[in-house]
């Protein structure tokens, strides 16, 4: 016999994971812009505002600095741009040894 509160966590913790993935996704491309949309509301980001490493810096402090902003959410727009401007990790960025 299933134990009811122990469904209602499973289900509580599967709602949660179920909105991280779908703030995590809420990063695409559209136009000439990068659009982060985690809540229906939009925070659009221009392309050409992000296509250095320093650019995308200066974004990411940014960014930080929002209230509504998530590590997974800076992870998807950092990976959104490097995609587009094909932009290679910093070699510092890497660990020793690689």
């Amino acid at each position: 016999m299933d134990n009811p509160r122990s469904k209602n966590a499973k289900e509580s913790i599967d709602a949660f994971y179920d909105s991280m993935i779908d703030r995590a996704l809420a990063c695409e491309i559209e136009g000439s812009e990068i659009i982060i949309d985690p809540k229906g509301e939009r925070y659009p980001i221009k392309l050409d505002s992000c296509d250095t490493h320093e650019k995308l810096v200066g974004w990411i402090v940014h960014l930080s600095r929002k209230r509504w902003i998530t590590v997974l959410l800076i992870e998807m727009f950092i990976l959104t741009a490097y995609d587009h401007h094909d932009l290679e990790a910093h070699p510092k960025l890497h660990p020793p040894g690689t």
